[in-house]
């Protein structure tokens, strides 16, 4: 799970001036940094307002905060935008089900983008189009410094075209879009996911009530290709009981962010604070950021006052479409939200030296389960050795898998870290395995699966581990100060590190 970077909201543990800049500055940034944690996660605002628009990744994908104060009964934003977003597809794009469409690389007549345009001799395909670099491509599209023009005709019904449309698009490289003939949208050069035009105003009119033909153009200067577009409608419900709270002023230094607000007899005062100090490594490396606040009256009376932080499992995807899991867990006497994606595609993406397979899970990021079994056992069939343990976790359905595999899988087993926790109090299913087992604990791990303590393992670590692996029929190294290697008929030796 890719957990959100950690926020703690203080209330009351500020003085006064701790919500005054320490120093005054007219700088005016492009984008505001609200949290920031490292090169690859950090949320911004890109307004001039905090409540112009949704907060962003530093990519501009969307990675809502939300910020309310209620005062006397009325509700103020003071961060978020006001309109909301919930996407439900009319016209689905690849990642939700293949679509068909006819192609062409080959440069069409001019009123190739027309609604009666005869394309019965490009060729038929499925989207999405593009190079398999990109999720969802049905249909192979590589050629560099290249262009393809796509059709597709669609049938909507008139409770389809109900309600506040938008079409979403992915690209790369350059492309525009038609629909029934006159343009929608156009992207840039380059690779964009997910870039969202609202179909209002002039662009209201571009659908209509039976067929609809999307037309697109596409260039390919190199790398990469993609083409995949899609129309949705936002079934978010709004509340225009909400207030937009007046921004007095914002101001950014080094690791604080500083904002006023106007919330009717009230102000507001926000600090968002990155604690990343240079010479502090600790700090600088925990995923913690602060979100300060104090509320002060402007009118010299009492006002009751409720302030409201919330964000979406939204802050933790790389893809809109990723599922996610969120729970909420206590610690220490603290409860704490998490969130986070089910699967890490970007292991497949970034390890490209390894090959990944998706695992049915028995609950959210929880592996374990007869279907998962169906599936590991034959594919283990296909490798010399299997390595079983590091990151699995402690699950009882897990510790169950693991039981499992170490009876059926016909290949030799390296077992470590959560697989040998698996057999602390089984460790007798290691004589099932149909070879010699490999196992590589460290002292705890041995100690816990042999039902020992630690300083009686290390007054006979050798002696111990030699009777270990003779009764149960397996090999093995204990990790102390050295790697001690004892074989299952009663061999030692010893590895240690060579530089």
């Amino acid at each position: 799970m890719l957990a959100f970077v950690a926020i703690s909201v203080t209330g009351s543990a500020q003085t006064a001036e701790f919500f005054k800049p320490y120093k005054q500055t007219d700088l005016r940034l492009p984008s505001v940094p609200l949290v920031v944690s490292d090169p690859y996660f950090s949320v911004w605002s890109p307004y001039d307002n905090l409540t112009d628009g949704s907060t962003r990744h530093w990519t501009n994908d969307e990675k809502p905060l939300e910020g309310l104060l209620r005062v006397d009964g009325t509700t103020y934003r003071w961060m978020g935008a006001a309109q909301r977003t919930l996407m439900e597809s009319v016209v689905p794009m690849a990642n939700e089900a293949e679509w068909e469409a006819q192609y062409t690389d080959s440069k069409p007549s001019d009123n190739w983008m027309k609604p009666d345009f005869d394309a019965s001799s490009w060729k038929a395909g499925k989207g999405a189009f593009g190079s398999d670099n990109y999720d969802n491509i049905r249909t192979p599209w590589t050629k560099e410094d290249n262009d393809i023009w796509v059709r597709r005709t669609v049938e909507l019904t008139s409770a389809q075209l109900e309600g506040d449309l938008y079409l979403i698009f992915s690209h790369d490289d350059a492309c525009e879009i038609y629909i029934n003939g006159k343009k929608a949208a156009t992207g840039i050069m380059d690779y964009v996911d997910g870039v969202v035009v609202r179909l209002d105003g002039e662009k209201s009119g571009l659908l209509k009530e039976g067929k609809n033909v999307f037309a697109v153009h596409c260039y390919n200067k190199t790398g990469g290709a993609l083409v995949d577009f899609g129309i949705f409608r936002n079934i978010a419900k709004g509340n225009d009981k909400i207030v937009t709270a007046t921004q007095k002023s914002v101001d950014v230094l080094a690791c604080n962010t500083y904002y006023t607000f106007s919330c009717g007899p009230v102000e507001l005062d926000v600090v968002f604070t990155a604690p990343h100090i240079i010479d502090d490594y600790d700090l600088l490396s925990a995923p913690i950021n602060y979100i300060s606040y104090q509320v002060r009256s402007t009118d010299g009376q009492k006002h009751n006052v409720q302030f409201y932080l919330s964000t979406t499992p939204q802050m933790a995807v790389n893809k809109i479409q990723q599922p996610t899991v969120s729970n909420r867990i206590f610690e220490n006497g603290t409860q704490y939200l998490k969130a986070g994606t089910i699967q890490q595609p970007i292991l497949a993406a970034k390890l490209t030296e390894a090959m990944t397979v998706p695992v049915p899970e028995e609950q959210a990021g929880v592996l374990g389960g007869d279907e998962a079994l169906k599936l590991l056992v034959p594919l283990t069939e296909g490798y010399d050795t299997v390595l079983i343990g590091p990151g699995l976790g402690r699950a009882k359905v897990t510790g169950e898998l693991v039981r499992a595999l170490v009876r059926e899988t016909d290949r030799p087993l390296v077992l470590d870290a959560d697989a040998i926790y698996a057999l602390r109090d089984n460790p007798e299913i290691l004589r099932e395995a149909k070879h010699v087992p490999i196992l590589t604990p460290h002292l705890g791990e041995m100690a816990g699966l042999l039902g020992l303590s630690v300083e009686d393992l290390r007054e006979d670590i050798v002696g111990i581990a030699r009777d270990a692996a003779a009764e149960y029929h397996a090999e093995g190294d204990a990790i102390d100060t050295s790697k001690r290697m004892v074989g299952h008929e009663g061999e030692t030796g010893v590895i240690r590190k060579t530089v």
